[in-house]
């Protein structure tokens, strides 16, 4: 037997040994990785790699985003090739600050980021009419131009293979010494207006139990039709895990991918180098007994280099991901992680799905219809002639709702936006919450018409209502209220109305509902944004760490949105975070007479919603409506507005109920109490 097969055998026999001894030490590297981050030994750049060395060499000076880095021989590239990343590539760099000029420790792939001053950052849509035996690395050619696919290119949305030749598929890519250099690849319906067929090729990921109906095959949903030719090769219908090659056609304003033919494929005889990238929903953390990841279905492994990012909440069961990873080279499929970040929920969800969305505008194209890329708080939407725009002109400034599709590409596509209020009414809005706590201390001459309430302070005035009470006493330290507020532009609160409510409401239920004015952003020169940090909601700034909750109910959490807040009043830090329908904000509203069928709740431990009857059309009231009452007084009989939505199950959920009447000379006002 050869050197060289023995050498193989080896490698095959001591290398799950190996992997087991690796993975036993991760989270304890782990650990430390995240303390030294913190104590500030190491700073994270992210960005386009702009100079470096010529390839075959790695060490010497490089420019990534606009900074000089020190790159030596212990610094460590995972995730490419030999060559390292390419001029183009976008990169995190972990890197010493405390040298001049700084040396980079570790360079690894990362997402989509905004070249500073580098090469221009182009996109070819196209069909892959020829390239490298089975997919590898070297010439391909895409559209009418050749591309240089190398280590450094991505590839997101195959299912973990390469595409196959006739795919249609969208490349970015930069110039470099006259050459085309692919950054990412990515499916492309449209296949850049080409009308003839498209192939594609992946594992079977889901199917119906018949033949006829959605497949979801590396990741993309096909429709397979009465009339779609499977391959006279198939003695029975291809099952969840079988490699299937195929090629369809887009029909329909749903651009809906029509299956033609279908046939088996190898999905592992594509080159394995590279760098992977897929989204999936965590269904099994590593333990003792196993030490892997189950992601939507796919065991993943891990070793001393695997990173991982919990920027959007810590990675639970259930939390979506983005996975970057490399195949095996001994074990073929085995997937092995080179990186595991959290992400938002609406990233993990099929492209066809629609989600809502609720903000502010805070930029518009300025062309024809509007056609083009919006920003709504800090969400990035694409305008289509086929989006349905209600409320125009639109403006800065304006509360709008809608839904969005998340597409192939990443990109998410509005396929309705309504404005809900003008940048006027939006700014008195804005402003407007209520909060749950416990009274902490009441007004005095040190601080008159001032009161807190769970950590946070209140201005009363002589138009505050007070409401529940004990009328010998008045209100007291440690009395639990509801407090309805508004917030100025500078963050002050000022009471409304505070209204007594059962002790037991309030333990572990303190909490606030507001507008997100302002959210973190990530403190690297590439500003993105993140969910650990600080936020502004009502006026009041609180904080986020590696136990806060995030839920995006209705909506994607980003500014403009509408929250309810958990938190500890001692510090402040945000326990849960989850959004809301904005009050006002859903698509149904009238006017009518009031019968109640019992209190609003106010605790998150309460019955889940009342019914309330408005006219003749039953509302559900939850603990997240707003029931301004600030004006009169709601109660059985009087007559009242109320919006509201439709929620899946059919129900009307009211947003707000508010009173109808005016001040009335009985109405109770509330002057500032002086303790002296």
């Amino acid at each position: 037997m050869s050197p060289k097969l023995d050498l193989q055998r080896l490698l095959r026999r001591t290398l799950p040994i190996l992997v087991i001894a690796i993975l036993t030490i991760v989270p304890t590297l782990i650990h430390v990785q995240a303390a030294s981050t913190i104590q500030g030994e190491s700073k994270e750049l992210k960005g386009i790699v702009e100079i470096r060395p010529d390839i075959g060499k790695l060490s010497g000076m490089w420019t990534i985003n606009g900074v000089l880095l020190s790159v030596t021989d212990k610094t460590v590239f995972f995730g490419f090739g030999a060559e390292g990343p390419r001029v183009g590539a976008c990169v995190e760099v972990a890197y010493n600050p405390s040298t001049t000029p700084p040396v980079a420790t570790k360079i690894t792939p990362d997402n989509d980021c905004v070249a500073t001053g580098g090469p221009e950052i182009k996109e070819l849509k196209g069909k892959i009419k020829t390239q490298t035996e089975l997919g590898a690395n070297g010439t391909w050619t895409i559209g009418d131009l050749p591309f240089e696919i190398s280590d450094a290119t991505f590839f997101d949305g195959f299912g973990g293979t390469r595409p196959l030749a006739n795919a249609c598929v969208s490349v970015i890519y930069i110039v470099k010494d006259g050459k085309n250099i692919a950054q990412r690849i990515r499916p492309e319906d449209t296949c850049g207006g080409a009308t003839s067929d498209r192939s594609f090729r992946g594992p079977v990921d889901a199917r119906p139990v018949d033949k006829v109906g959605d497949w979801v095959i590396g990741g993309q949903t096909f429709a397979v039709t009465t009339t779609t030719a499977f391959d006279t090769s198939f003695t029975t219908l291809p099952v969840v895990g079988d490699c299937v090659g195929l090629t369809y056609s887009v029909t329909g304003t749903s651009n809906t991918r029509t299956v033609a033919t279908i046939f088996p494929a190898n999905c592992g005889q594509e080159s394995r180098s590279g760098v992977f990238e897929a989204h999936g929903v965590v269904e099994k953390l590593p333990s003792s007994d196993k030490l892997a990841w189950t992601i939507s279905g796919v065991d993943y492994g891990v070793t001393a280099e695997t990173r991982q990012s919990e920027d959007y909440g810590r990675i639970r069961v259930g939390t979506c991901v983005q996975v970057h990873y490399k195949k095996d080279v001994y074990y073929g499929t085995v997937r092995l992680l080179v990186s595991i970040e959290s992400e938002s929920n609406y990233r993990c969800k099929p492209s066809a799905e629609e989600h809502e969305f609720y903000g502010r505008i805070t930029k518009l194209p300025g062309t024809p219809g509007e056609l083009g890329s919006w920003t709504v708080g800090n969400l990035v939407l694409v305008v289509t002639a086929n989006t349905k725009l209600v409320g125009a002109p639109f403006t800065t400034g304006q509360l709008v709702a809608g839904k969005f599709q998340r597409s192939v590409d990443g990109s998410l596509i509005a396929t309705e936006i309504k404005v809900k209020r003008s940048s006027n009414e939006e700014n008195d809005h804005r402003g407007i919450g209520k909060a749950l706590g416990l009274i902490e201390s009441l007004a005095s001459s040190d601080a008159p018409g001032g009161w807190i309430i769970s950590g946070t302070s209140y201005s009363i005035t002589a138009k505050t209502r007070l409401e529940g009470f004990n009328k010998s006493t008045g209100p007291v330290v440690g009395n639990c209220v509801e407090v309805y507020f508004q917030a100025d532009a500078a963050g002050a609160r000022t009471a409304q109305k505070i209204s007594r409510e059962d002790t037991n409401t309030c333990t572990g239920n303190q909490k606030v509902y507001g507008s997100v004015t302002t959210m973190p952003v990530t403190t690297t020169t590439t500003i993105t944004p993140t969910y650990q940090g600080n936020w502004t909601v009502g006026g009041v700034v609180y904080h986020t760490d590696l136990d806060t909750e995030f839920v995006e109910d209705h909506g994607p959490l980003s500014v403009g949105a509408f929250v309810v807040v958990v938190y500890d009043p001692s510090n402040r830090l945000i326990k849960k975070i989850r959004t809301v329908v904005p009050p006002g904000a859903g698509d149904s509203g009238h006017s009518g007479r009031l019968t109640m069928g019992g209190a609003a709740p106010k605790s998150l431990t309460a019955a889940t919603s009342v019914s309330w009857t408005i006219g003749t059309i039953v509302y559900q009231v939850t603990a997240d409506t707003l029931i301004d009452d600030t004006a009169a007084t709601i109660q059985d009989g009087t007559t009242v507005n109320v919006n509201g939505y439709t929620d899946t199950a059919g129900n009307l959920i009211a947003t707000q109920v508010t009173s109808a009447a005016t001040v009335t000379a009985n109405s109770v006002v509330y002057l500032p109490l002086v303790v002296r």
